[in-house]
């Protein structure tokens, strides 16, 4: 009768493990939400946009606000 509970609960901890084994984690900040693939590009995406104003910016040979001041690029 002991050696038949033994042999469950072995096979119930080795069901289990495997039903863990085979799920994909799932990460999240503090539960608020989860990070995953669209989250990164999203932060990629975002980084990209501000990089690429940014270049645009400097390459323009001036700031709005010199262009606006002195009417020309300096």
């Amino acid at each position: 009768m002991a050696k038949n509970k033994s042999v469950e609960l072995l096979n119930n901890e080795l069901l289990d493990f495997h039903i863990m084994a085979h799920e994909e984690p799932i990460f999240t900040a503090c539960g608020l939400f989860s990070l995953d693939n669209s989250l990164m590009f999203s932060i990629i995406s975002q980084i990209t946009t501000y990089l690429v104003i940014i270049f645009q910016m400097a390459k323009g040979g001036g700031t709005t606000v010199e262009l606006a001041m002195n009417g020309k690029p300096s």
